[in-house]
């Protein structure tokens, strides 16, 4: 916009000229001068202090036309704009920098088959890793380009997280040519910094149309502590949609501080002793961002971490987990609820009955022990039809003998402790699926919480004035105080994870729940707190799925995006594999193209279809136009010309009066002074100006001029 323009629209005028000068200027008030007042005599007389000189010499004064560029370079399409952010495809490596991620559907359906994994994983235009955008769209050059970290082996040493190296802060990076030969541009700094870096060419120099922003970022839940702190203490978004908002289906019981039954979530910084279980964890979320997730104003995810292990709530009373638990281990993963059933999930049921308070149902093979909360569901598998791993299929049945490998029969991976997810998760970081596992509460049999399905309650949702609602009836908390929670179907995603130590393992990618059941079967379905910090460690996000009333259930496709900020690092799985034949050591490289983005020029249809811009302005010129300097100037301009061309002017009657020859890529107007081949002033009235572009076609435009008199005044 034209910050000095006059009236109300303030948008700048298409082959008017501008000037830009950029002026280095300090300030420093650091008490307010007044001479009225005897004790503001002490204040700053001279706050502000002009720069007399630029980075690079004598201040300049830039100046620029804003145009229409399809006439430029005969004929040119533009294909990008200010902002715009090429596609990316991971090569090797890991991390975001903060940035909004999403990959391709092409690669979330690679994905969801075998190996569950892509290693180049493509991420959309405009949500890649790595911030490098588009700031002139007319100077980009079509190619493919990769960009490097370059790790600093003298730099400061970064502690590992989950036992995978991060880049050093003092790390910088560069953009190679197609055959990773030619260094294309390099960063002035190092990415502690992540400034904006305008990229010119290293070979000729030439603006590249580009800049980069590069910025290596701490992990989430480190509240400000470290250098390289993120931003809202690593939440970058949280989201629900629905494929049909009109069908939206699913809903989440919220958090609420100080209503012990329903404070799931323990951010914060509070510490009291009674009601037990209510201090917050402390140094994880003392702001509280992860609290106030919300979908549509109910409740949301959380981070597993977070979670309170009291009675009612999703979390885990395992001591050795508690107590090291952070949210370093949080991806950015989409969660998809779906009634496609190629995409469910294979995953353990938990028992979310409280123990101490309601009694878990036992299956009569599975007994006597009684388990605990978060323990395996003692009731046979299910398969995605909801018939039971027995002999005659119901729930009651004697169950089957041991286990199969085919995902269509219940026994599938176990003959107890299984069921359907009904949709699957990915991790959007490492490009991998995910393994999941959901809880019922076997007590209460009215809640759905003893058929080993994912199929909460409904609960009666009313709108409240500031756009949100809350719950209503007995399927959260009944009339008698009694914690429903739509039957406790408690939801859990799991990262994969290295092992931690020689006694506590990891958890690879989606196995369909394998090692997960490892664990949580260990020692006859009576894990050891081991075994438990093994299995949950993983755990990442959790929350408490509710169903709205009067709705279908998975009426529409439901997805969850949670984005979070990650470090850049060295990508290692479960295994400890390295990409095959890496050519960065592992640490982040990525590939991107400027093909789509790059405009496309000497474009002959775009060119012809140009002649139709060509045009005077202003016409009628009634004795003024904008473009004039002073008061004894005329001057209109004939706009949107391609770089040759020759103008031809004539009066009514036929004569010739002027002529121009235009050859010049740079300018697309061409300025008419109002005055004849002989420099005097032309008479008021109607002219032919005729345009012919060679190889290309003619325009001939009529024209029509009231001419002032000449103002003398004041010479």
């Amino acid at each position: 916009t034209d910050q000095f323009a006059t009236g109300i629209n303030n948008r700048l005028v298409n082959h008017k000229t501008y000037y830009f000068m950029v002026l280095a200027y300090g300030y420093n008030e650091y008490k307010k001068y007044d001479p009225n007042d005897p004790f503001a005599l002490d204040g700053q007389k001279k706050p502000f202090i002009l720069g007399r000189k630029a980075a690079t010499g004598p201040i300049q004064i830039v100046s620029a036309i804003p145009h229409i560029p399809a006439v430029e370079s005969y004929g040119t399409i533009v294909n990008s704009f200010y902002g715009d952010m090429p596609e990316f495809t991971r090569i090797e490596g890991n991390g975001n920098g903060n940035n909004y991620v999403d990959v391709t559907p092409e690669m979330e359906r690679l994905i969801l088959n075998p190996p569950y994994f892509v290693e180049q994983l493509t991420y959309q235009r405009g949500s890649g890793p790595v911030n490098v955008k588009v700031i002139d769209a007319l100077s980009l050059e079509p190619g493919t380009y990769y960009l490097k970290m370059l790790s600093d082996p003298a730099g400061s040493i970064t502690p590992e997280i989950q036992k995978i190296p991060l880049m050093r802060p003092t790390s910088k990076w560069i953009i190679l040519s197609e055959n990773m030969k030619d260094t294309v541009a390099m960063s002035d700094a190092d990415i502690a910094d992540g400034y904006e870096q305008i990229l010119f060419s290293q070979q000729t120099k030439n603006f590249l149309g580009l800049s980069a922003s590069i910025r290596q970022i701490g992990q989430p839940g480190q509240n400000g502590t470290d250098k390289q702190r993120e931003i809202n203490n690593g939440l970058i978004s949280a989201s629900m949609q629905f494929a049909d908002g009109d069908k939206a289906w699913l809903g989440f019981v919220p958090d609420v501080d100080g209503f012990y039954k329903l404070n799931w979530i323990l951010a914060g910084s509070q510490t009291q002793a009674e009601p037990p279980g209510e201090s917050d964890i402390a140094n994880v979320d003392n702001e509280q961002v992860y609290e106030r997730i919300s979908f549509f104003g109910g409740g949301g995810l959380a981070p597993f971490g977070l979670c309170s292990a009291r009675d009612y709530a999703p979390g885990i009373n395992v001591p050795l987990l508690n107590a090291t638990y952070k949210l370093d281990n949080l991806q950015s993963v989409d969660i998809v609820f779906t009634s496609d059933k190629s995409k469910w999930t294979r995953c353990p049921v938990l028992e979310t009955a409280d123990k101490d308070v309601y009694a878990p149902y036992v299956h009569p093979d599975l007994g006597p022990t009684v388990p605990r909360k978060m323990d395996l569901r003692r009731s046979p598998s299910v398969d995605k039809n909801g018939r039971y791993a027995t002999e005659d299929g119901t729930a009651t049945g004697k169950i089957l003998t041991g286990s199969s490998n085919n995902p269509e029969d219940a026994n599938f991976v176990s003959n107890y402790g299984m069921g359907w997810f009904p949709g699957y998760a990915i991790s959007i970081e490492t490009g991998e699926r995910l393994n999941m596992a959901f809880g019922e509460d076997s007590y209460l049999t009215f809640a759905n919480g003893r058929d080993m399905l994912f199929n909460p309650l409904e609960v009666q949702t009313q709108s409240t004035p500031d756009g949100g609602f809350t719950t209503t009836g007995n399927s959260v908390i009944s009339e008698f105080g009694d914690v429903i929670l739509g039957g406790k179907h408690f939801l859990y995603v799991f990262g994969a994870v290295r092992n931690l130590s020689a006694s506590i393992g990891g958890l690879p990618r989606y196995d369909e729940g394998r090692k997960l059941m490892e664990y949580l079967t260990n020692t006859n379905g009576n894990p050891t707190d081991i075994n438990r910090v093994a299995a949950f460690r993983p755990c990442m996000w959790t929350g408490i799925p509710m169903k709205l009333a009067n709705k279908e259930w998975l009426g529409t496709e439901a997805r969850i995006k949670m984005r979070v900020s990650k470090p850049y690092a060295r990508y290692l799985d479960y295994n400890d594999t390295q990409v095959s034949s890496p050519t960065n050591d592992n640490w982040p490289m990525y590939k991107f193209t400027l093909n789509g983005l790059a405009p496309v020029k000497n474009d002959r249809n775009t060119q012809s279809a140009a002649l139709d811009l060509i045009n005077v302005v202003p016409n009628p010129y009634y004795s003024y136009s904008s473009y004039e300097n002073n008061k004894l100037d005329t001057r209109v301009k004939i706009t949107n010309l391609p770089p040759e061309c020759t103008i031809t002017i004539y009066n009514s009657a036929g004569t010739l009066v002027r002529r121009y020859t235009k050859a010049d890529n740079s300018i697309t107007s061409q300025d008419w002074d109002l005055r004849n081949y002989g420099n005097i002033p032309i008479a008021s009235g109607i002219y032919i100006i005729h345009i012919r572009v060679p190889e290309v076609g003619d325009k001939i435009i009529k024209w029509f001029g009231v001419m002032r008199p000449a103002d003398l005044s004041g010479l």
